[in-house]
């Protein structure tokens, strides 16, 4: 049973016949009396009186009328009650987020949950993907939003999961870095040549990073400084002698000034998912906008 039979059903009786309903739906008359067919062949019930020039209900289509009715006008609630920008929500939402996150995806969300829901509060905290998922599963965080870079520790049960988009990790150089004079495709051998900075908690991406050098047989370069300050890693990086691997969502406005540069090396691209994890069980009442200002960011 569907709730479009149900529509198809109640337009018949309520518009005294096929021919209206169908007129009234924008559907066919013939789309409509099949679909009633099915319905009836599925309940094992007559529903209507086809024998009168006006079909009515029988019995049984008495019976299904009320319930249907009662159906469609939850649903039409529940629909209200999860898309309407109208509904007017309040309370307290703790978001956690990784640095690219909040970059990319977050501020973008919570502006337009703060236009539309003046009455929410709301508390950022910075993070990554394995501290943000424990906060969530302590009831410290409501929602957390990360780069999935750690596959294994996104096992974390009561915790469902939504994929925002996928975020793109690339080589990063400061533009006096010589490699940007490159007019060519960067090679392993061009990258072995200079210090690297490595960034902390960087999970698969690193070994996705070290793959190619260990393919080839070579030696993957050496990090000779780590660090969990993207402040940091973009002035040394602007010195002109240091290498990373960034996802280009955190340092858009770097690219775009043409401060840092993403390398062209086909070998050294990477995407990662980008989640949006939040508890199991019945939300809190700023939860579900949250959710929708998300899924608006990521369309």
């Amino acid at each position: 049973m569907q709730i479009q039979q149900l529509r198809y059903f109640l337009a018949v009786i309520d518009h005294g016949g096929f021919t209206r309903a169908a007129t009234h739906l924008g559907r066919t008359q013939q789309a409509i009396s099949k679909s009633l067919r099915q319905l009836e062949a599925e309940l094992g019930v007559r529903l209507l009186d086809r024998e009168s020039s006006v079909p009515r209900p029988t019995a049984f289509g008495h019976e299904l009328a009320r319930f249907a009715r009662q159906v469609i006008s939850d649903e039409t609630l529940l629909r209200q009650t999860l898309q309407s920008d109208a509904i007017q929500r309040s309370g307290r939402i703790r978001i956690g987020a990784s640095p690219t996150a909040a970059a990319s995806r977050v501020a973008t969300a919570v502006e337009a949950l703060e236009r539309r829901h003046p009455g929410i509060t709301v508390t950022i905290t910075s993070g990554l993907q394995a501290e943000l998922l424990a906060a969530l599963a302590d009831n410290t965080l409501d929602v957390a939003v990360y780069i999935r870079t750690h596959p294994s520790a996104d096992d974390t049960s009561g915790i469902i999961r939504e994929t925002l988009g996928h975020e793109s990790y690339r080589i990063i150089a400061g533009h006096k870095h010589s490699l940007c004079a490159a007019t060519k495709e960067i090679t392993l051998e061009d990258l072995t040549a200079y210090p690297w900075i490595r960034g902390s908690n960087s999970g698969d991406v690193e070994a996705a990073w070290r793959e190619p050098f260990e393919s080839a047989g070579l030696a993957p370069p050496h990090f000779s400084i780590e660090t969990s300050s993207i402040e940091f890693c973009r002035t040394l990086l602007e010195h002109g002698r240091h290498l990373t691997v960034l996802p280009t969502a955190l340092i858009g406005p770097d690219l775009a000034s043409g401060n840092l540069v993403a390398l062209p090396s086909s070998q050294f691209e990477w995407h990662r998912p980008l989640m949006l994890a939040y508890r199991d069980g019945p939300p809190n009442e700023a939860l579900l906008p949250l959710i929708q200002a998300f899924h608006d960011t990521a369309r």
